[in-house]
């Protein structure tokens, strides 16, 4: 069962609130989310090929504590073709404290993880 767009929609209206939002549908919402994640532009090509493409979000967004969930989405991870350019893409617009479910294979700690490394590197500094 993928994710579609009324789905999203429920969400953001979950998150949101329903104050004002009660004309759009899941057209405005396609829209919204273009235009908030990717600048208005075309979705990246990568994004077609990846393994996600076709399972559901919530594989992929697991309850916190559930181990066993998020290991069976960083299965999905490991044998996806554009895995790499994924985790450079989120790592491209995460912020600290905003990083959710499984991306690129990687938790969110171990996003957060890795960006306090690559800073560390930058800064010539030694991983303890």
């Amino acid at each position: 069962m993928g994710v579609t767009p009324e789905k999203v929609l429920r969400r953001v209206r979950g998150v949101i609130g329903t104050s004002g939002n009660e004309g759009s549908n899941a057209a405005i919402a396609r829209l919204v989310l273009r235009v908030l994640l990717f600048d208005d532009q075309p979705v990246p090509a990568w994004r077609h090929d990846a393994a996600c493409a076709e399972i559901g979000a919530e594989v992929f967004h697991p309850e916190p504590g559930q181990a066993a969930d998020a290991n069976a989405a960083k299965r999905i991870c490991a044998g996806c073709p554009v895995r790499v350019a994924c985790l450079v893409d989120v790592l491209g617009w995460e912020t600290t404290g905003r990083r959710y479910g499984v991306v690129g294979g990687l938790t969110p700690t171990e996003r957060t993880r890795l960006v306090a490394a690559q800073r560390r590197e930058r800064r010539g500094e030694v991983a303890a």
